[in-house]
């Protein structure tokens, strides 16, 4: 069924969830198995994490959306350096670091969605007179879009 989900239009993913989500108030049990932890809190009370083919958690939804969520903000970083070689960019511009920090200047693994957060970038310019234009794209933990922003037009 998450397969369904990934590629339908919106349209019928709604149509989708109102069908499981039917059947499972009929008493009927429906196993979903995910990466989306949007589908995941939407459509179960109770859920179970695997880790490394092993379970890691099972019980309250919510509870197992943090847990998955942890397995990957342990290797998180709040700063990146590139070295000349391996620094994205093209011939015009590289990035030479990006620093994120709360609006203190402290580095954090995690940050709420309600403190103000900087964004630093440090750049090689490659070309005198370049533009350099950023876009920043922010997603919540369930790969939900919340911002979108750049240079205005």
């Amino acid at each position: 069924m998450d397969e369904v989900l990934a590629v339908g239009d919106a349209g019928f993913q709604k149509k989708c969830l109102a069908k499981m989500g039917d059947v499972s108030r009929a008493g009927r049990t429906v196993l979903l198995v995910s990466h989306n932890m949007g589908s995941i809190a939407a459509l179960c009370d109770r859920a179970l994490v695997l880790r490394q083919g092993k379970l890691d958690y099972i019980g309250e939804v919510g509870d197992a959306v943090t847990t998955y969520l942890k397995q990957f903000g342990e290797d998180a970083t709040t700063a990146r350096h590139w070295s000349w070689d391996d620094a994205p960019g093209g011939q015009r511009v590289k990035i030479r670091d990006v620093v994120v920090s709360d609006e203190a200047g402290m580095q954090k693994q995690y940050y709420s969605c309600t403190e103000p957060v900087r964004v630093a970038i440090d750049y090689w310019l490659l070309s005198q007179g370049t533009p350099v234009n950023a876009h920043f794209y922010l997603f919540d933990e369930n790969v939900v879009l919340h911002l979108k922003f750049g240079p205005a037009k």
